[in-house]
């Protein structure tokens, strides 16, 4: 399963669209599904382990705190985030950098 945060107006302050995704592809799919595709670049990647949600609430907690410190050596390119949920109890989230 993957959380997919694309098409930013601007920064993490505007408007982006979020997808509840699969890597299984299915005949058996409706109509109504889309095909997400992440942007090939840079990616700093985030985990963490443990129950969900929390485990994912608290990996974001880092996530922000990384790029809001003052020395951070990143940047954002706001081009494709993801959430990669490797199984149920273990996440990753990687985030575009330039």
């Amino acid at each position: 399963m993957y959380g997919v945060y694309t098409n930013y107006e601007s920064d993490h302050t505007g408007l982006f669209d979020v997808f509840a995704c699969s890597d299984m592809l299915s005949t058996e799919m409706s109509e109504d599904f889309k095909t997400v595709h992440i942007e090939p670049g840079k990616y700093l990647v985030f985990g963490a382990q443990g129950e969900m949600p929390q485990a994912v609430i608290d990996l974001w907690g880092e996530v922000w705190g990384h790029f809001s410190a003052p020395d951070c050596p990143h940047e954002r390119a706001y081009t494709t985030d993801f959430e990669h949920y490797a199984s149920p109890n273990e996440v990753k989230i990687a985030i575009s950098i330039k």
